[in-house]
Order: structure tokens, then sequence, then C-alpha cells
């Protein structure tokens, strides 16, 4: 008997031989009813990174099925199940089954976890191979997500080194990282395999790029050990199908010179580029208004038949040279002067000096004669001065450098050594003559000059060498070696590439060698960037601050109050303490590489926006009653200087998310206590000027019991729109 109820029974006995047949007889028994059979939920339960479309089914003929997604136990009174159940967020459904003829089926649970795993972190730079140390970001989009990295290959676990500040990756290797955050499962391990492959030095040539009035003879070397060196003359890329360096490389006309340096375990070096010119001189200068006496002021034009020259000029008497005054307008002559002027261009040596004397008036006063003239000279002079004006009067001015003094001509002087003289001279009823100057070299040479001058540069430098002296022949090596009479003769601007020193004599007729000038040129890559372990913005108490570089050897200097740091500054030695409110700033100093750019960071240590907050109790509790609601106050002011011109007031559990309250805010009326518009869950404040205050009430509503605790607490937070904190107030909650 399979259904229960009430059955009727027929039964009769046909006999034997020993026994006679029974009566035929019916009667009725009355069974138990049976259970119906339990649901079942599919998917089964378990922990998802996805919403689930669960499904119930039931066994039992004809069975409904009742359910509850709250934990609590269905009865017919429960939801009707008609059709898959959507799970998004983590819950449990509880299930019966009834149906007619049967008693309710035992309760079917199953809890579901719906746990999005956190979003996989990102690397910048991205994976690769690269020339050079990198700094290595890891970020995650997961709100408050915490990294994890490996940098031997091994997969990432909460064990592993908490990421916080960019990683330095020198050498080759392979960051893993997960990212794990609250409400999420560990997010995919993110991988980057960085391959850092150093390049080979980059090949020199000797003598360096420039322009030659004659035929060069050009070396190539390169500082990488077994180095092979590949080069072109055409101007195109040089590889390794390209000529083998073996000897000098002879250069009659102009090219252009390419090279490359091929070394086991280097990467390839970068291309060195240097072109020569071999050339002429450039034409001399001419000017628009020719030598003579004017009764005006004249406006004299210079230019120059070389296409693309710069010209240089003086008014003074003094040689002109590239350090002199670049010619851009029509120099006026409103005095007696004297004019020279020489012409620089790419591919030509330096113009002849040209020359123009202009008197300016109807009687000038004649220009005084030195005799001897200014020149080179191997013992002391006694210099005669002389104006052919009568009654004129002679004023002259010698020295070098910074002492100079001042005479009027009254006899023969002596020039014991090398001086500069100035002169002019003024008569009775005439104007004064043109102002002159010269120079007297005496027995030695002065020390040639370098402009630029020497020091550290990102970018190549055209140095050019000049020397005070007119008549000077100036000698230069590039390559470490102390310049002689037979090293190369200087006849313009010198390509400075890569790092290297000038060295340069000057020599002149009658006279002995200058002492030999050295220009160290620095050519490089610039230091990293120091990084700070700690964000700029604002804190609520002091902090500790970490600085960093990933340029190998390099020293950090830094200051704290805004001011930009040298190598004078403090050296950085241990983390930086900052109790008060500062601007750090470092650079960082590196040999072989420029003074990095700076890092800043600014700090406010006590937050700009001050909050004071009121509870009914008085004692920063808020007791709210279990599902009703209860409100606090925030009184805010703006303490700091700096004008915000847009603060966001919001809301917040802190780290405590599954805080059963939900909040709203509005700012008031400061008179009134009145909501100036409906609570939301944040409001603005645009702007939000020094001195300004506001004030605000905040809404929370319990939906279930609270206990006491610390780390139940509310929070108002003032941020700015990158999201700094500028201002914090919170509370505790409690239901009672």
């Amino acid at each position: 008997m399979t259904d229960a109820g009430t059955q009727l029974v027929d039964a009769s006995y046909a006999g034997d031989d020993i026994h006679h047949a029974s009566v035929s007889a019916t009667t009725s028994i009355t069974g138990s009813e049976s259970r119906a059979v339990a649901p079942i939920l599919s998917p089964a339960a378990g922990t998802y990174t996805s919403a689930q479309s669960v499904k119930i089914t039931d066994a039992t003929a004809g069975a409904t099925i009742y359910y509850t997604t709250n934990g609590t136990a269905p009865t017919t009174s429960s939801t009707k199940y008609t059709a898959p159940i959507a799970v998004a967020a983590t819950e449990t459904i509880k299930a019966i089954a009834v149906a007619t003829g049967y008693t309710t089926s035992a309760v079917a649970t199953a809890a579901y976890a719906i746990e999005k795993p956190g979003a996989t972190p990102v690397f910048s730079p991205v994976a690769g191979t690269y020339s050079s140390a990198q700094s290595v970001k890891i970020t995650d989009a997961t709100v408050a997500a915490t990294i994890y990295y490996t940098t031997n290959g091994t997969a990432p676990t909460t064990s592993s080194t908490k990421y916080t500040v960019p990683i330095a990756v020198a050498a080759t290797e392979t960051i893993k990282a997960i990212a794990v955050a609250t409400g999420y499962t560990t997010s995919a391990v993110a991988t980057a395999a960085y391959t850092i492959e150093k390049p080979a030095a980059t090949p020199v040539f000797s003598p360096v790029a420039g322009t030659y009035a004659s035929a060069q003879s050009i070396k190539i070397t390169d500082a990488t050990a077994g180095a092979t060196i590949y080069y072109t003359t055409n101007g195109t890329t040089p590889t390794t199908s390209s000529a083998k360096y073996a000897a000098a490389i002879s250069l009659t006309t102009s090219e252009t010179l390419e090279a490359i340096a091929i070394a086991k375990g280097y990467a390839n070096s970068a291309v060195a580029t240097a072109q020569y010119t071999i050339a002429s001189a450039a034409a001399e200068p001419t000017f628009s208004v020719p030598s003579g006496t004017y009764n005006a002021a004249q406006s004299v034009q210079i230019s120059d038949a070389t296409p693309g020259a710069t010209i240089y000029y003086t008014t003074n008497g003094a040689t002109p040279t590239p350090a002199s005054a670049v010619y851009k307008s029509a120099v006026d002559v409103s005095a007696t002067e004297y004019l020279q002027a020489i012409a620089v261009a790419n591919g030509f040596t330096t113009s002849p000096v040209a020359e123009a004397l202009y008197s300016i008036g109807a009687n000038v006063t004649a220009t005084p004669v030195l005799s001897p003239p200014p020149g080179a000279y191997s013992t002391s002079q006694t210099v005669t001065i002389t104006d052919a004006t009568p009654g004129a009067v002679i004023t002259y001015s010698v020295g070098i450098g910074s002492v100079v003094n001042t005479y009027t001509y009254s006899g023969p002087f002596s020039v014991s050594s090398t001086e500069y003289i100035a002169y002019d001279a003024i008569a009775p009823g005439y104007t004064r003559s043109a102002a002159l100057e010269g120079i007297y070299t005496i027995g030695t040479v002065p020390v040639p000059e370098f402009s630029p001058a020497a020091g550290t540069y990102s970018t190549a430098q055209l140095v050019n060498i000049y020397d005070i002296t007119p008549s000077a022949t100036i000698h230069y090596t590039t390559d470490g070696t102390t310049p002689t009479t037979s090293s190369a003769v200087y006849s313009g601007p010198i390509v400075v590439a890569a790092n290297e020193t000038i060295r340069a004599i000057a020599t002149a007729p009658k006279l002995t060698s200058s002492v030999t000038a050295a220009a160290a040129y620095s050519i490089g890559k610039v230091a990293a960037t120091p990084a700070f372990s700690l964000a700029p913005g604002s804190y609520a108490s002091a902090q500790s601050v970490t600085i960093t570089d990933i340029t190998s050897g390099t020293t950090i200097y830094y200051t704290l109050n805004g001011t930009t740091p040298t190598t004078a500054s403090t050296k950085y030695t241990t983390p930086v303490a900052i109790a008060s409110t500062e601007t750090l700033k470092a650079i960082g100093v590196a040999s072989g590489y420029t003074n990095s750019a700076i890092g800043m960071a600014a700090y406010t240590i006590g937050y700009p926006i001050a909050t004071f907050v009121a509870t009914p109790s008085g004692n920063n509790v808020l007791t709210i009653p279990v599902g009703g609601s209860a409100a606090f106050t925030v009184a805010a002011e703006n303490q700091s200087s700096e004008s915000f011109a847009s603060i966001t007031v919001k809301t917040s559990t802190g780290t405590n998310s599954s805080l059963p309250v939900q909040v709203t805010i509005c700012q008031t009326n400061a008179s009134t206590g009145q909501c100036l518009a409906a609570p939301a869950s944040a409001v603005t404040l645009s702007p939000f000027a020094p001195d300004a205050n506001a004030n605000f009430s905040v809404f929370v509503t319990a939906t279930a019991a609270i206990a006491s605790s610390p780390s139940n607490e509310v929070f108002v937070l003032f941020t700015n729109p990158s999201g700094t904190v500028l201002g914090s107030a919170s509370v505790e909650v409690v239901t009672d």
C-alpha cells in the first residue's frame, strides 16, 4: 500500500486438503500520510564570484514550494516559488515543499556567498625590455585594496611583501601581484616580466664633430670592454652589416659619421653621430654705412653673404668673439665709435674681422694713438698716447678683470703684465673722440676661455673657445691629454655630445704659451626624481616620510621650507619627520647623471578644516532606537589661509562597512538649525573661503541592533575634488 489514507481491502481463502475455503469479506484500513520530499536548490550552496540564478525543484508530484531569503523558516505564508531566484548578494535561501496527501517536507537550506574578485593589479611601466632601471608602480581599481607582490617569480599571497612605494627594478626580474579587499575574493595574479639590459657605451669620435679647415683622421673608441664598432659615413643608421671599424677614418670632405657598439651581455649602444665639415672661412661681414665722419647719428646695418651666418660685434675696439653681442638689428651710432664684426656659420670657419670707424659731429676730437699699439709683446712696454687735436685731454683706464684704474694722461706709462686699456680724448670746442679698447699681452698668453662654461648639460652643446689675445692660435684636445702646438687647431665651435673634457692652450708669436685651460662637460641622463613614501595631503597627526631614488648611488638633498634644494641643502639619511604643515622638496644627485628634477610634496598636519560635533547626550555617542533614527550636528570652520573652490561633505562608516545604518546629511541654517535642502548622501560647499563657517545635521537610522564599540562610528569627511581629506568628524553609534 503506497497511498496514505483509508483503503477498502477484499480478502478470502480458497482452502486446501485440510482447511475449508473462507468466506469473502471486505474491511477498511486507514494508514498514516507520507512526507513530501525536501526541495533541491541548483546551483548548490557555496561561494560564487558573480550573481546566481537559483532554481528550486521537488521530486514530489504536484508539490508547491515556498521559500525565504532572509534566513527565517519558510511556511505556506512565505513566498511561493514560481521562477528562478536572482541571488546578487550573500544570502541564505530556505525552502519547503507542500503537496496534497503529504506532510510538509523538511526545510532545505542553501547559503550563497557572492564575492566578486578584486580588480587585477596594473603595472606602470608595462612589462618589457628596458635599457635602464625602472621605477614600477602598482595600482588597483578596487577601492581600499591592499596589494601584495613578489619579485622572484613565485605566486604572491597575503604573506608576501605589501606594496607601499614604487619598486626599483634594476635587473631582470618578474613581478607578480594580487589585490585583497574586504568584500571581494582575491584578485587574479598580475604578472610583469622586466628585462633590464644596459646598453653598451656610446662610441666616441676623436677629434669631435665640428668644422675644420683641413682633412681630418677620425678615431672611434668605446668604453665597453670587447665592444665591436660598426659605422657609416653617409648619414644612415649603422647595423652589424655596416663597415666594421678597424683603423682611423680619413675625411677629406664634409661627411656625417654614425657608429654603434656591440658587446656580449649588453644591448646595442645608442647611435653616436658626428658631423664633420671641411670648409673655408665665412664671408667677412659688411656695413651699410662706410667708415667716415658724419654730422649726425648713423644707423648701421651689418650683413653677411654666408647663408645662416650669425654675426657678433663690438663697438669699443675689442676684437669680437662668439661671446660678444649677437647682431639682431641696426646698430645706432650716435657718438664716435669703432665697430668690429665677425661671422660664424655652420660649415665654415670664423670669418675675418670687419672694421669701421665712425666720427659723429662737425668737430670731433681725433682718436688717440697708442705707441706701441696694443698687441703681444715678450717684455714690458712703455706706452705713449698722442692726439692730433690741439689741447686734447686724453683719459685712459688700465687693468684686467675687476681691478681697473682710470687716469688722465700726463706722460708715458709702463705696462709690465697683460692688461686691457680703454682710451678716448676731448678737446675744447670739439666732441669726444671714439672710445676704444685694446689689450697688451706681456710675456705669456692669457688662458683661453670656453662658452658655454664647463658644467652638466642634458643635451649636446656647441662649445666656442676664444682668447683675449687677438693674434693667438688655440690648440685643443678632447681625449684627456694635455694639448701642445701639435694638437688640433681651433677653427670653429666644437660639438660636445657625450661626457668629455676639452683642454686648450693659446699661443702667439714672441710669447710664452698659456697654461692649459680645461672645461669638463657632462652630457648625460637625468637622475630619477626622488619619490616620497607618503602621498601629499592633509593628515591629522605628525608623519614620517621616507625618500627614495631608483638611480644607483644617488645622494638625496632636501628642504622643508619650500625652497629649491641644492647640494648645500640637508642630506637625506633617515626618514623625515613632518610635525607641522610643510612643503618637502628633494633632488637626486648621482655621478654620471645631471641632477634630478625636483620632487615635491606638500603636507598639512592638522586638518585645515576644523570640526565641532554635538550629540544629544553630549558625550560624542549617538544612541538610536532599533529601526529608528537620531541626529547629531557638525560645525566646520576653514582655519587655513586657502580658499577652497569646492569641498564635498560626505558620510562614511570607515572600515566598518557592515555597520547596519543608513546615513544622510544636510547643511543647516546657522540661526534656525533647519536644513537648507533635503538630506542626501553628500553636500557641496562652493566655495569655502578662509575663516568661513558651515553647519550640518547628520541623520542616522539603525536597521539592526548595534553594540557599544569604538569601531562602530559614523564619520563626516570634508574632501577636495581630488579626494584628499581636509577635515573629519565622527561619533560612536549604539542602539538602546
